[in-house]
């Protein structure tokens, strides 16, 4: 019996990332490995849940954000506990790759595939839950309630991939200008009322394909982290977005970056939200957060 199954989401990435990948497969030649192509989110949720139920040790996610999103679900459909389930692995081959890119995968699917099936580092994934009017999701990597969720909705129509998909989204979101949102709740037990461009939280460092808006998120330690930033003109938003590269949005007067355990609040006007960049609301009334620890061990390079 296979001891990992590597499963492909082939729409995602590019014509070249795909031959990358059939490359890296032949001239691995590992007996062990079994390869599933999947045509949906669904479809790769199902593959994952069968492949725990059957003993698969290694489940490879080769996609983006949203591959892994639906693989997740699957895994954490069987056991209890990350010691029941398969260990997770990523060959990057989507539009951000942004939960990989925090486990220091490599982007080459080569390097990827040896780490996978090779590697010996290993860490526990948490997982963000949310509730979002009485419909319970999980997401790997990042939720973004507002501004970043009309990005990701408009970045899902382009036919362009990675960071150019993202910047194009943005300049079409700074035309619309449909911020901002008043959210009223509760952050770890404190009392929240703000009216923001975006709340965005993170389980890793980016999201957008390389935006590190939570730039100090560990995907193992047990919290999410958040960004939020505060009702900002079209000049204040392009002045962030400038200062996204290499984290230096931390410090500036109307964002502010934190930690929580759990987070509610209900939304004025319904808000869009996203979760690993696919489309969870168009306009949400109302949603609850949290973290479930330690549910996946995940391959990392530790070197």
């Amino acid at each position: 019996m296979a001891r990992a199954l590597l499963i492909v989401n082939p729409s995602a990435g590019t014509s070249r990332s795909r031959r990358r990948l059939a490359r890296a497969l032949r001239e691995l030649q590992e007996p062990g490995l079994r390869v599933l192509e999947t045509p949906s989110a669904a479809a790769g949720r199902e593959a994952a849940r069968k492949a725990a139920e059957d003993g698969i040790e290694t489940v490879i996610a080769a996609g983006g954000d949203g591959t892994v999103h639906g693989i997740v679900a699957g895994l954490l459909d069987v056991g209890a506990s990350c010691a029941e389930r398969p260990r997770l692995a990523f060959v990057p081959a989507g539009r951000g790759n942004d939960l990989a890119r925090s486990c220091g995968t490599p982007r080459d699917p080569a390097r990827a595939l040896r780490l996978a099936l090779r590697g010996d580092g290993e860490r526990l994934l948490d997982v963000g839950e949310v509730i979002l009017e009485g419909r319970h999701v999980l997401f790997v990597n990042a939720l973004g309630i507002g501004f970043d969720a009309s990005v990701a909705r408009h970045a899902q129509a382009l036919p362009l991939a990675g960071f150019g998909a993202y910047f194009l989204a943005i300049l079409r979101v700074l035309v619309g200008r449909d911020w901002p949102w008043h959210l009223v709740g509760r952050l770890d037990g404190s009392s929240f009322d703000q009216s923001v461009t975006l709340f965005s939280i993170g389980n890793g460092r980016t999201t957008g394909g390389g935006f590190p808006l939570t730039p100090s998120a560990v995907p193992w330690d047990g919290l999410l982290d958040y960004c939020c930033a505060e009702e900002l003109s079209r000049a204040g938003v392009i002045g962030v977005l400038r200062r996204l590269p290499g984290g230096r949005h931390d410090g500036h007067p109307r964002l502010h970056l934190g930690t929580f355990e759990r987070f509610e609040a209900d939304m004025d006007p319904p808000a869009p939200i996203h979760g690993d960049g696919e489309i969870l609301s168009a306009g949400a009334k109302s949603l609850k957060v949290g973290v479930l620890r330690a549910a996946l061990r995940v391959r990392v390079d530790t070197k």
